[in-house]
C-alpha cells in the first residue's frame, strides 16, 4: 500500500492538497518532493491536525526511508507512533526505519506489535520475515539495541 493516503484526507484544505502532492510524487519514485509536500502539509494542519496528521509522519517516514534517511524516517515513525498508539502501520513504519538502522531487537519489537494490531497484515509479517533472515546473519546474531 506505501503512502496512498487512502486513510482520509488531512485537516483543512491546504493540508489535503499537499498530502495529495506527496502521495503523487512517491507514487513516481521523486521521494524528496514527497517529502516536501509531507512537510507542507504537516505545517498546513496547524496544532490542531485532525486525523490526518499521523498519516502524514508516516508517509514522510516512508518517503525518508526511501531515500535512506533512516534516522528522520525513525523520528517521523515514532511521532506517528505517538499520536496513533493502535495504528498498525505506525508500528511498522518503525520497524522498517529500526531494520535499516540495524537495531534488529527494536525492530522486531515493532514488528510485533503492527501484528499484534494488525494480525493478518502480510507486508509486516514478509518484512518481520526479512528481518529473521537478517538477524540470523548480522554478526553476533541480534544486532545493536
Amino acid at each position: 500500500a506505501g503512502a496512498n493516503g487512502t486513510n482520509g484526507a488531512a485537516g483543512p484544505p491546504v493540508c489535503a492538497h499537499f498530502q495529495m502532492l506527496g502521495n503523487e510524487a512517491y507514487k513516481k519514485g521523486d521521494f524528496e518532493t514527497a517529502v516536501g509536500h509531507f512537510s507542507k502539509a504537516l505545517q498546513a494542519c496547524g496544532g490542531g491536525g485532525g486525523g490526518g496528521k499521523p498519516q502524514l509522519f508516516s508517509n514522510r517516514s516512508a518517503a525518508h526511508l526511501a531515500m535512506q534517511s533512516f534516522d528522520l524516517a525513525l523520528a517521523d515513525a515514532e511521532r506517528c507512533v505517538e499520536m496513533k498508539p493502535k495504528w498498525g502501520k505506525a508500528h511498522s513504519r518503525r520497524g522498517n526505519a529500526l531494520h535499516a538502522l540495524h537495531r534488529f531487537i527494536e525492530a522486531k519489537e515493532a514488528y510485533d506489535k503492527a501484528l499484534e494490531l494488525d494480525p493478518s497484515n502480510e507486508v509486516v509479517q514478509n518484512s518481520l520475515k526479512g528481518l529473521l533472515q537478517a538477524m540470523a546473519m548480522a554478526p553476533g546474531g541480534g544486532g545493536s539495541l
